[in-house]
């Protein structure tokens, strides 16, 4: 069944019925003769996320198992929970996908579905840049505050678009992820993507930037006209990336205080090239705040900040 497609009516499968012991079993044949790592798992097995109206969505039977929608939906994630764990224990290494279509809801994700799977593909946004890549950062800065953004993909941001750097930058706020043809690409843009994934790669094998995420109140919402951007900094380590966007904001220059340093700590920050940006004390980042200048509008900038030395005390 097209979920996609604009029928008024979807149908979707039950997963309290015997249906989920053909598609359990197919599941698990497929990971194990292809040897598959990553499972996205992209259809509705409990009510489709494109229903809105409560009264067509999800069962409303009186069965043997379940009487009315509310014990259906109540038996039907616990199942479904069931079924991660399952696979999870058959597959110990194998990333579960579990997509807001399989969860039902548009940009859904909460700590049942993080406890029983790994990440989920929350929702897409197919607008080109720059309204894409801000409706990306948008969604991450809202679910971000709440829910490890490790845990998050958000599609369908193009990696052959016009200023997909733009949108690329913007996914590393959580698990990045772009769509397209790579054979599109020119020899220097397929040199880009190397670089900045393979910058963002030792940032989280030297400070798991992986696992945070900040906005604090130095951040805003992303906005058309506004700048914004979002840190992954491990305060353990005191080290970790700092991103900002510039939007339609007419400044070239804006200056953010940088809340997660130590004031007696040294910060060096370096660009993706390992270039030196500047040094500075972590009174000073905590004071006066950062510098960034950008020189266009919808671009963007992203540093390394590590802590060097402890600032000797008079």
């Amino acid at each position: 069944v097209d979920l996609h497609g604009s029928g008024s009516n979807p149908i979707t499968m039950n997963i309290l019925s015997p249906w989920y012991d053909y598609i359990k079993e197919r599941i698990f044949t497929i990971v194990e003769e292809n040897g598959i790592e990553y499972l996205k798992i992209d259809f509705a097995m409990v009510k489709s996320a494109y229903v809105m109206d409560v009264e067509h969505s999800g069962s409303h039977d009186s069965t043997a198992q379940y009487k009315g929608r509310e014990e259906f939906l109540y038996l039907s994630y616990m199942k479904l929970m069931c079924f991660f764990d399952e696979l999870g224990e058959a597959f110990p290494e194998l990333i579960i996908d579990c997509t807001f279509e399989l969860w039902g809801d548009w940009h859904i994700i909460d700590y049942a579905l993080i406890k029983h799977a790994d990440v989920d593909w929350i929702s897409n946004f197919g607008a080109a840049p720059p309204q894409g890549s801000r409706d990306v950062r948008r969604l991450s800065w809202h679910h971000g505050l709440v829910v490890p953004s490790s845990c998050m993909m958000i599609g369908n941001q193009q990696m052959d678009a016009e200023n997909h750097e733009f949108s690329f930058i913007s996914n590393l706020g959580h698990t990045p992820i772009m769509l397209g043809d790579p054979r599109n690409l020119s020899v220097e843009e397929k040199a880009w993507y190397l670089k900045y994934y393979n910058w963002y790669r030792k940032m989280d094998e030297k400070f798991e930037v992986s696992k945070y995420y900040q906005t604090s109140d130095v951040f805003p919402e992303p906005k058309a006209s506004n700048w914004d951007g979002f840190a992954r900094f491990n305060g353990e380590k005191q080290g970790g990336m700092l991103c900002f966007f510039r939007n339609g904001s007419s400044e070239e220059t804006r200056k953010f205080l940088i809340p997660w340093l130590i004031s007696d700590r040294e910060y060096v920050v370096k660009n993706v090239d390992g270039e030196l940006v500047g040094e500075f004390s972590g009174a000073e980042l905590l004071q006066d705040g950062f510098q960034v200048s950008i020189d266009s509008r919808h671009k963007a900038e992203v540093f390394s900040i590590a802590s060097t030395i402890v600032i000797n005390k008079p």
